[in-house]
């Protein structure tokens, strides 16, 4: 039996189980008694390891580090909604990754607040991917003019590699089409950090 290797944390073995009961359930395509026994055996490994208290302590001990530093308040946040997520604006080709819509924009809120006012009005809650911050020893919170210009330089960065064509329809200047490994890349280039934390552990945790 080919053996699968499952993914490495809890919210994606947990994700990943519930989009495969979704597809399961919803296939209009007869599924044998085979394959529906081997999608249930990939599920129950997924929802396991998700559940694997050893794992789960570990990622909590690393969130809570995280946290700390992602609820400073002060920095630059990547957000977007899940079905924007879901449904990339340019699909990935053979030369280059997939790019959905992102707003990117700087903020002197704490992830909940930011995230409640931003839910107010829309259909779903914005799903937050990354918060840059300054890896220095500077705050952003003390230097709003740092703040500024990283915002400034980062939007620029990705107009100049033509990740901007959004603003055509009419959307905000913070909207842009572009995916989270070139964000992360862009904060790399500038000596920023990118956190990147479980967003259904900052819902429920603080």
């Amino acid at each position: 039996m080919q053996i699968i290797d499952l993914p490495s944390t809890t919210a994606q073995c947990r994700n990943i189980a519930n989009e495969i009961r979704r597809f399961k359930n919803r296939s209009t395509v007869e599924i044998s008694e085979t394959v529906s026994s081997t999608i249930d055996s990939i599920v129950e490994k997924l929802v396991v390891k998700s559940e694997d208290p050893t794992l789960v302590a570990r990622e909590d001990r690393e969130n809570n580090k995280k946290a700390e530093r992602f609820n400073q308040g002060s920095g630059i946040y990547v957000d977007t909604y899940p079905h924007y997520h879901k449904n990339p604006e340019v699909q990935s080709t053979a030369d280059s990754a997939e790019r959905y819509h992102l707003k990117i924009g700087k903020t002197n809120k704490k992830f909940k607040q930011r995230i409640s006012q931003q839910t107010t009005g829309m259909p779903e809650a914005p799903l937050s991917l990354l918060f840059i911050i300054a890896s220095n020893g500077k705050k952003f919170a003390e230097q709003p003019k740092l703040m500024d210009d990283v915002e400034r330089k980062i939007h620029g960065h990705l107009e100049i590699i033509g990740h901007s064509n959004i603003k055509q329809r009419g959307a905000g200047k913070e909207w842009f089409l572009s995916n989270k490994e070139t964000i992360i890349s862009i904060a790399d280039l500038m000596g920023l950090e990118a956190l990147d934390l479980d967003e259904q552990y900052l819902t429920n945790n603080n």
